[in-house]
């Protein structure tokens, strides 16, 4: 019971809250999210302990020794640290998710890829680590693309090029080999982690394919130039 005027203002806008978060939860899910709930039970939390009372308050906390309060204090603080820990990890984790989708957007592979991983690793639920895992298979399809382009532009000067000038061109076919492998490993990972989650989801066995694809143009084209090929990414 709020007996000052203050009080009641209090108790009526944590009641506000909780309405409105109830409210919006009739067509929405945050509560699933690591954020929300947080804030809702919080809010319950304030609104049960101003309906006891100021009075019974008091007494509640007259039983409890001295050295207890401040061992349950010490253990409220390091809750209170953890779970600000947590949601700090979770919003990078979705700050990376966001950029990601916008380096997709702007078919800018290679951040694209490593924020992917950044939220991959940092989400907490499952529907955003799934939606982190496809950036992250869909950032490296296109890089390793990216790399066959190159490959391609390379192998064609290596033929044309003098034999002095052969040897600076082949590092660059070395290297963009590797890294297309790389990318097409990353592939591999998170096809194996999405369809062992979500095996219905066929843009990742697409994705996949695509990489199987270039992997044989790339081969091709090293038997081509005389370089060892590599069958395994």
């Amino acid at each position: 019971r709020a007996s000052e005027p203050a009080d009641r203002w209090c108790l009526l806008g944590l009641l506000t809250a909780l309405a409105a978060i109830i409210i919006e939860e009739l067509a929405d899910v945050a509560l699933r999210m690591p954020v929300l709930p947080i804030v809702f039970y919080t809010i319950i939390g304030l609104i049960w302990a101003m309906c006891r009372g100021i009075e019974g308050a008091r007494h509640s906390r007259s039983r409890v020794p001295e050295r207890l309060r401040w061992v349950l204090l010490l253990v409220v603080i390091l809750v209170a640290m953890t779970l600000v820990s947590i949601v700090r990890r979770d919003w990078r984790g979705a700050l990376a998710d966001g950029l990601a989708d916008q380096c997709i957007e702007k078919q800018q592979w290679i951040p694209a890829l490593k924020y992917a991983e950044v939220a991959r690793q940092n989400r907490l639920v499952l529907e955003d680590v799934l939606s982190a895992e496809m950036n992250r298979s869909t950032a490296a399809v296109n890089a390793a693309a990216y790399r066959l382009g190159e490959f391609r532009d390379a192998s064609e000067r290596y033929a044309q090029a003098a034999s002095s000038k052969r040897g600076n061109i082949k590092l660059l076919l070395e290297e963009d080999a590797i890294q297309f492998d790389a990318y097409l490993r990353t592939v591999l990972q998170a096809g194996d982690y999405l369809w062992g989650v979500m095996p219905f989801v066929h843009s990742v066995a697409e994705q996949v394919g695509r990489g199987f694809l270039m992997k044989a143009e790339l081969e091709g084209r090293k038997a081509q130039l005389g370089m060892e090929p590599v069958k395994e990414p």
